[in-house]
């Protein structure tokens, strides 16, 4: 089976001609506007301000309108030092963190003072968001890299966010025999919402599988810059489901040079038992390994950042099941209720036509096999032969729930993620990312070698430009691509 999906002809064409005013949404970009005032709260206009980026090169500049006000568009998320100055008054310098799809209004005081004395202010971002009606949760960098993930999927952390918790259906790979992504969960419900009701973004272009309505690719937490999740009132752009909105942003290089090792080992050997454990744990290693670098490849201008996660799974499942005792393959009934020869059916001569047909009054009957045995010679080759060749033997006593199955599911993955950015003296940008992920393993199912084997591949590029004609008129141009490719097959496929 191959699944491949693309931004619809409508949204592709907005996008391209996307030159819009700065008061419209931005999707997974954010903005910051606000008024610059002076000591008795007067509007200030003319005051130069300029924003740059802390860690990377972008830096943008423009002047307060006649009623003071302002406005940055079409900014990444990250750290920014937003600076205002004007002739007769104190320059100030406010540290503004911008998060994911956020629009940050602020009050630029400025006080009458000698030109070179600086007024800096930290973190001047307010914690009440009043420019829009959007009801949700940003889960920012900090919690990414340092809350502890137990098979590192970063959607685990959208239990933080109010109204979000797991669910169940087609999307939960651990469980689901109908979903073909075994390891890959999906299922959360936002606000009581369905699990296939969410839409997920990746840096701003689409990455909903549209055959499970769950992720295309589900990138390693190293790789995530920060994500959004929307659970009510969202804006247009945001539109494509009911319920929830994930938006997801990577991370970019930066000025300076930074990189990443880990290795994360869980096995049954320092697993603890708890009570009810057996004696021997079932087996289980889980290694998840990998690794990122990102930096400058001319300062201020070019950043790129790569990364590389690898995944080994392996845990051991049981089931108790049915099987067919030995006398049983062989038509030994003798210890069991009567087994009629279904070649000697005729007419029950006491049947009562005035009366119901049922047990105890049969049209028809049939004579049992002698002894309640089934001669060799009558049972069905292609079933003895299925009998002997795919059936075990039972393992354990009686003649229901006889059989114990032990076997192993193993799963593996491997997951490259590499971006490029771009920054220019204009305060344009651009940026293009490329992630793949390969998905393989085996899932027991029933009984002995009817397992299915799963040979996965999934693959996301975006291409984002962004450009300021003038303070007031900023375009943005994406391009989004995702492909995903799911190949599901049994462990005696092309076999016996």
């Amino acid at each position: 089976m191959v699944v491949g999906s693309a931004p619809s002809v409508a949204i592709f064409i907005a996008m391209v001609l996307a030159a819009q005013a700065v008061s419209w949404g931005q999707g997974n970009t954010s903005s910051l506007g606000g008024v610059t005032l002076d000591q008795q709260g007067l509007p200030l206009p003319n005051v130069s301000i300029t924003l740059e980026e802390i860690q990377g090169g972008l830096k943008r500049g423009l002047a307060s309108g006649p009623d003071g006000s302002f406005e940055f568009s079409g900014l990444p998320p990250g750290e920014y030092m937003l600076a205002a100055e004007l002739a007769g008054f104190q320059r100030k310098e406010l540290h503004v963190r911008l998060e994911v799809n956020r629009r940050v209004r602020l009050e630029v005081t400025l006080s009458v003072g000698a030109r070179i004395e600086t007024v800096q202010v930290v973190e001047a971002t307010p914690l009440l968001h009043s420019s829009d009606a959007a009801v949700g949760e940003v889960v920012d960098q900090e919690q990414v890299s340092e809350l502890p993930l137990n098979g590192r999927q970063f959607l685990q952390l959208s239990l933080l966010v109010p109204g979000v918790h797991q669910s169940h259906g087609a999307q939960t790979g651990g469980t689901s025999a109908l979903y073909w992504r075994p390891g890959q969960n999906a299922a959360i419900s936002i606000n009581g919402g369905r699990p296939n009701s969410n839409t997920y973004l990746l840096d701003g272009t689409v990455n909903t599988d549209p055959s499970f309505n769950t992720y295309v690719i589900s990138l390693a937490p190293d790789v995530i810059r920060e994500f959004q999740i929307q659970t009510g009132t969202y804006s247009a752009e945001l539109g494509g489901a009911g319920t929830g909105q994930v938006n997801v942003v990577t991370k970019s290089g930066t000025n300076q040079t930074h990189g990443t090792i880990y290795h994360y080992l869980r096995n049954s050997a320092l697993d603890a038992r708890l009570f009810t454990s057996p004696s021997k744990l079932p087996h289980f290693s889980q290694n998840q390994f990998g690794g990122t670098i990102g930096g400058p490849v001319v300062k201020n201008r070019t950043f790129y950042f790569v990364a590389y996660e690898g995944s080994r799974s392996s845990q051991g499942q049981s089931k108790i099941m049915s099987v067919p005792a030995p006398a049983w393959r062989e038509g030994n009934f003798s210890d069991g209720p009567p087994i009629f020869d279904p070649a000697t059916i005729h007419p029950n001569p006491a049947f009562d036509p005035d009366r119901p047909e049922g047990p105890n009054n049969p049209r028809f009957l049939r004579s049992p096999f002698a002894n309640n045995r089934i001669p060799s010679d009558r049972i069905n080759p292609v079933a003895r032969a299925v009998l002997e060749q795919f059936v075990p033997l039972p393992n354990l006593p009686g003649d229901t729930n006889n059989y114990l199955d032990t076997r192993a599911q193993r799963l593996s993955s491997d997951q490259i993620n590499a971006r490029l950015d771009q920054v220019w003296a204009s305060g344009s940008s651009l940026f293009g990312r490329y992630s793949l992920s390969d998905e393989r393993g085996l899932t027991p199912e029933n009984l002995p070698r009817f397992g299915a084997f799963h040979d996965n591949r999934t693959q996301n590029f975006t291409f984002t430009s962004i450009h300021p004609f003038s303070p007031k008129l900023v375009n943005e141009f994406r391009f989004g691509l995702m492909r995903m490719r799911l190949h599901r097959y049994g462990e005696n496929a092309n076999g016996p």
